[in-house]
This record gives C-alpha cells, sequence and structure tokens, in this order.
C-alpha cells in the first residue's frame, strides 16, 4: 500500500507525529512530505498533520487539504491551550470545515505538544502584574503539565490508531 505523510510543524511536535505514522507503516511504501507533492495524491491513504493554532489548521495545512480530493485520509496535530477528548473533538470538526466532501476520513488523532519558553514567560509576568490572575495560573500549570508531549503514550496511542487502519482492509 502506498502511503503518504504531509506535514506542517512549526515546533518540531507535529513532525514528531508524523515520524511515528511512518515508523507504524513499515513494511508499506511511505513518502513523507513538509510540502505538497502531486506525489501525495496518487497514496493509498494520506496522513495530514498540522499544528493547531486558535483551533484551527495551519494556513499551508488549508491549502493541502482543498487538493487532496477523492482520497482516504487520517488527521492528525498537536495542541497547546487544553487537552482531553472534547476539546480534540471541537479541534478535529473545526480541521473538517477544510476537509473536501468526498474525501473519507479514516480517523484523527490530536495530543499536546511543548511550547517555547517565551509562553511561560508571559503568563509569569501576567501573574507578577495580578497575581489573583487564575486564567494565568492555569495556562502555566498546563503549560508545565504538556513540557514533555508529545510522549509516549501519545505515540503508542497513535501507533495503535494507524495499525488498526492499516490492518482493516477497509483499504486496499
Amino acid at each position: 500500500m502506498k502511503i503518504a505523510v504531509f506535514c506542517d510543524s512549526v515546533t518540531g511536535n507535529t513532525n514528531k507525529l508524523a515520524k511515528c505514522i511512518c515508523n507504524a507503516c513499515k513494511g508499506h511504501d511511505v513518502y513523507y512530505f513538509k510540502d505538497f507533492d502531486l506525489e501525495m495524491v496518487d497514496a493509498d491513504i494520506i496522513f495530514l498533520g498540522s499544528f493547531v493554532k486558535d483551533m484551527e489548521p495551519s494556513e499551508k495545512f488549508k491549502k493541502v487539504f482543498r487538493l487532496v480530493i477523492d482520497k482516504n485520509i487520517f488527521i492528525f496535530g498537536t495542541c497547546s491551550f487544553d487537552d482531553g477528548p472534547d476539546y480534540y473533538d471541537i479541534i478535529y470538526k473545526n480541521f473538517l470545515k477544510y476537509v473536501p466532501a468526498s474525501d473519507n476520513v479514516l480517523g484523527y488523532f490530536f495530543c499536546n505538544g511543548k511550547l517555547p519558553y517565551s509562553y511561560r514567560m508571559k503568563y509569569e509576568a501576567r501573574l507578577m502584574k495580578n497575581p489573583n490572575d487564575t486564567l494565568a495560573r492555569k495556562k502555566l500549570q498546563h503549560f508545565d503539565s504538556i513540557l514533555k508531549h508529545p510522549d509516549n503514550s501519545d505515540f503508542k496511542e497513535l501507533e495503535l490508531k494507524v495499525k488498526m487502519i492499516l490492518e482493516s482492509g477497509i483499504v486496499c
């Protein structure tokens, strides 16, 4: 089976997920792309990954979505400002706005990705100005909790999803 993995990553978090997908697809013809390439559209499955900004995929990702028509796709990405299934479902639905109706979405995976240290400094500065800023305190706690993400549990969960798709026989 021919598999394309496309990834738009700024901090390297989404790129780590893309590499996990490539490893999970061993035994297949796997092609990794950081930019759109016409060779992608010949794949049996296209794994499309993006960082999440303001609950949306990157602009580069949106453009690639428009070019991938009548394909089996899997969406993945990293985000940093919240976590959990409900949050990931909202992001997934936002990503779907850019997917052509003719595409067959096989699944999705989102997880946290660590942020640059400048974000922590921003929230620390807010707390210095206002020690009662509960949102800044919450953001600092979340920042600290995601420092090692994506982590091994994220990779294992993603690998399981990928292997289930490959072994399902849904795609020939």
